[in-house]
């Protein structure tokens, strides 16, 4: 009797150790991920997810978006077709008053922008490039051009203070509709001379208090009634 209260004594033993072990690999798997824990995300840089008007691009035209009033972001939509004219002075007007050292309007590459008459006017707050990497157009002749609009200017940039132009773009006058007019006067039979019966074909001027600089020619130091521009 004794003897048999001692190997049930041993079994309970054996019993008790083998269901802790159990429990305890249990609790662990239950207790233990499944999978690696993800890896906590990097802190954020400063700004991340907000554009920065100091960011840097790979692009010559992106390079300089810090500084650059583009048109196309004023409603310009380059097809040459489409009246690119309020874009143009809006974005203009824009960086005039900006604070900027450097601010360029820029008219990018590979597009056409049909350009009213009009008047880009200053002072500006900094010295300002206009950046001409596409085709900037003038009306299709004189059919073409606004009514009571004078024909002899299109583009005229008046009172502006150290301006510069650059790009390696086209400025359009197209002056092949114009070239064919009797617009040149001619001394009539009596020795007087009439002005001729329409205006001069149009082009783009500029009336500036100092320093103009068209990159590749000169700077212009005096304030000039009219530095033609080719058309």
């Amino acid at each position: 009797m004794e003897l048999f209260t001692k190997w049930v004594l041993v079994l309970a033993i054996l019993i008790s150790v083998e269901a802790s072990f159990v429990m305890s690999r249990v609790s662990r798997d239950y207790l233990q991920a499944p999978f690696p824990a993800p890896e906590a995300a990097p802190a954020p840089h400063d700004g991340e997810g907000y554009s920065s008007s100091s960011s840097s691009s790979s692009s010559s035209s992106s390079s300089s978006s810090s500084l650059s009033f583009n048109v196309l972001a004023y409603g310009a939509v380059g097809d040459g077709i489409a009246d690119d004219t309020s874009a143009f002075k809006m974005a203009w007007d824009d960086a005039c008053r900006s604070n900027l050292s450097s601010p360029v309007v820029l008219a990018p590459v590979d597009l056409l922008f049909l350009i009213q008459p009009t008047i880009f006017s200053g002072p500006c707050k900094n010295p300002l490039t206009l950046q001409i990497e596409g085709t900037i157009m003038a009306p299709d002749g004189p059919d073409s051009w606004p009514k009571n609009v004078t024909k002899k200017q299109w583009l005229v940039f008046y009172r502006v203070n150290g301006m510069s132009m650059r790009g390696g773009g086209v400025v359009d006058g197209r002056g092949e509709k114009w070239w064919n007019l009797p617009c040149k006067p001619h001394k009539g039979v009596d020795g007087t001379t009439p002005p001729g019966p329409c205006d001069s074909p149009v082009r783009a001027g500029f009336k500036v208090l100092h320093k103009l600089k068209i990159e590749g020619g000169g700077a212009y130091d005096k304030e000039q009634p009219n530095v033609p521009f080719p058309v």
